[in-house]
């Protein structure tokens, strides 16, 4: 009688140079954040950020007059929507992680456009509540903004990373 061996997941371990890839890639998106030519440089996508969620506000009936990349509730409450706000940086994020893993081209292409997608819509449910939360219940604010938001995006680009992942592994 012969036993059939169950067969072994495949290896998930990442070599060394994936890791010290996603550094470069990390250390280029803080240096984006926080260098003065960034501001200028992505002011197409905070501009158009503010404009979502200007639209999505009034939407939900809670109109804000936008001012470039800046929002301001008549009740007083105002923000200004730099690159940190945009999705730019967590798409980014997820579009090297997957393009080091071994997928098909196709694979890799559907899950980084399918996986930015995910970040803009998320992302522009997080800019939404924290308005609301600003106008609404100002605070809340702080802890949503700060603990609360990045939490659920690391945890929705994680999830979706890990979801991508298995499928593309069968």
């Amino acid at each position: 009688m012969t036993t059939a061996t169950p067969s072994r997941p495949r290896d998930l371990r990442l070599p060394a140079w994936w890791l010290g890839s996603l550094g470069v890639v990390l250390a280029g998106l803080w240096l984006i954040q926080i260098h003065p030519l960034a501001s200028g440089l992505f002011a197409p996508f905070t501009v158009l950020t503010a404009q979502w969620t200007a639209f999505m506000l009034a939407v939900t009936g809670l109109p804000v007059m936008r001012e470039a990349a800046t929002l301001v509730h008549a009740g007083g409450f105002a923000c200004e929507i730099d690159v940190a706000c945009t999705a730019i940086i967590p798409a980014a994020l997820l579009a090297a992680s997957m393009a080091v893993f071994h997928a098909t081209p196709r694979a890799r292409l559907m899950g980084i456009m399918i996986g930015a997608l995910l970040m803009v819509l998320v992302n522009q449910l997080r800019l939404v509540s924290l308005v609301w939360l600003g106008v609404h219940a100002p605070g809340y604010f702080d802890v949503a903004h700060n603990l609360l938001w990045p939490v659920l995006l690391i945890l929705t680009i994680g999830g979706y990373g890990f979801i991508w992942l298995r499928i593309t592994r069968r």
